[in-house]
């Protein structure tokens, strides 16, 4: 009952559910340089100072047609020497969470993230780059990667990737006022499809 009677349809539900398993916590260990107001933490720009927001997983780029990739890391922790790491995996987020590369290989992309008291099921990627971003709408389309080819095939299988095509629904279904969910869903996905306060297509029926 948390929506308007015009949205409580099983194809609401369905979509909902697929953007909830693709949601992801993104921690941001560095504020740019660059950034510049009207963004927030401008003051702090330059500065080591973690941030948390939250993103979606909208695919899986493969890159020459494969998975894995040479690391893109200089002095990598997690590895040394030359090896691979498996993506991308493309995250959209807000700019004001993620807002240029400098930011992106600061980041922590965290999966499954649904119980802070239990993170067993929770797998992790690391930002590389921003593939598109735009301040004034508040956008950032974030380019991550593993280590663990295991963590990208559990990606694929926990989120059904591959199979799942409710998210269609926004584009096939009737559009209408980005404002109906905007008092009930603050999750940056939703300000992405509302960023020039344009309409949002979303199931009205079925």
């Amino acid at each position: 009952h948390h929506l308007p009677k015009v949205l409580r349809t099983m194809k609401t539900f369905a979509w909902i559910k697929s953007m909830a398993k693709r949601t992801v916590k993104l921690s941001v260990r560095y504020v740019s340089s660059h950034r510049q107001p009207p963004l927030p933490l401008s003051d702090y720009a330059g500065q080591d100072i973690l941030t948390v927001g939250s993103g979606f997983m909208s695919d899986i780029c493969l890159v020459e047609g494969k998975h894995e990739m040479p690391c893109p890391f200089d002095n990598c922790p997690e590895q040394p020497g030359q090896h691979h790491v498996y993506g991308y995996i493309i995250i959209t987020t807000a700019a004001h969470v993620v807002f240029d590369d400098d930011e992106a290989k600061n980041t922590t992309v965290e999966f499954f993230y649904d119980n802070p008291n239990d993170r067993s099921n929770v797998r992790t990627a690391r930002g590389v780059k921003v593939g598109a971003v735009s301040v004034e709408g508040d956008f950032c389309e974030l380019l991550c990667v593993t280590h663990d080819r295991q963590v990208l095939d559990s990606i694929e299988e926990k989120m059904h990737f591959k199979e799942d095509k409710s998210v269609t629904l926004l584009r096939d279904e009737v559009r209408i006022s980005c404002s109906y969910f905007q008092d009930y869903i603050r999750t940056p996905h939703f300000y992405v499809e509302c960023r020039k306060k344009d309409d949002i297509a979303c199931p009205l029926e079925g």
